[in-house]
């Protein structure tokens, strides 16, 4: 039995097995990146901290407070930027998209052709976004070149980043409308989709201290057989 993924699995069974075999250090690494949060300020660097975390999680080390807090203050500057910026920018275009709503009536087929762009705009930014926050924790680096990274992986593996963003915004729409499960996992799951994803596409392997990503879910409900 292989203690990773096995590549040709996809990036939603391979988050689904790290997270049944890692599930008491994902709820610890959550509970710590929600600490982290709570000033709101705060939250940029404690969230690329968290992907720092899931990766090296994946790479079979254990959860250490002491290296998320690190992490935490490695990553602060470049991670608060990028984050006020992805706050600035969201706010312009929630105004941009709010305007053009509002004139459908009166401009017609110009309108939603605005709304359109502005919307693809939005989803354009937040997985660049997501890409540079990956980039940021897998390397300590400025962040015009984390940037300029995550453009060029994005391009690259434009289906399997996709995929890997639209499992993470699913897995965390799942979580907030669980209620407990946004408390204990709310944070870790999206974290590990996005970084997954990423160690999936480059044929990375994710250590699974149970088995290989290929069991079925059968051993899920009866892992004794």
């Amino acid at each position: 039995m292989h203690n990773e993924t096995d590549v040709r699995a996809g990036v939603g069974r391979a988050t689904l097995w790290f997270a049944y075999d890692h599930l008491g250090s994902l709820i610890v690494l959550n509970l710590i990146w929600l600490g982290l949060c709570l000033p709101l300020v705060t939250a940029p660097a404690a969230s690329a901290a968290l992907l720092r975390e899931v990766d090296a999680l994946a790479n079979g080390h254990p959860v250490r407070g002491r290296r998320f807090l690190a992490s935490a203050c490695d990553l602060a500057g470049p991670a608060t930027f990028l984050g006020a910026a992805l706050v600035l920018a969201s706010a312009v275009l929630a105004v941009d998209l709010s305007w053009y709503s509002s004139q459908v009536s009166s401009l017609g087929w110009g309108a939603a052709a605005g709304w359109a762009a502005a919307f693809w705009l939005a989803l354009a930014g937040l997985a660049l976004a997501a890409e540079t926050a990956v980039e940021l924790a897998r390397k300590t680096q400025n962040l015009p070149r984390a940037m300029i990274s995550a453009g060029r992986e994005f391009t690259s593996r434009p289906w399997a980043r996709a995929r890997a963003l639209t499992t993470a915004a699913g897995a965390a729409a799942t979580l907030i409308l669980s209620g407990i499960g946004a408390l204990l996992l709310g944070g870790a799951i999206p974290a590990a989709t996005l970084m997954l994803g990423r160690r999936h596409a480059n044929r990375e392997p994710i250590y699974l201290p149970g088995g290989s990503s290929t069991r079925t879910l059968r051993e899920l409900l009866r892992p004794w057989e």
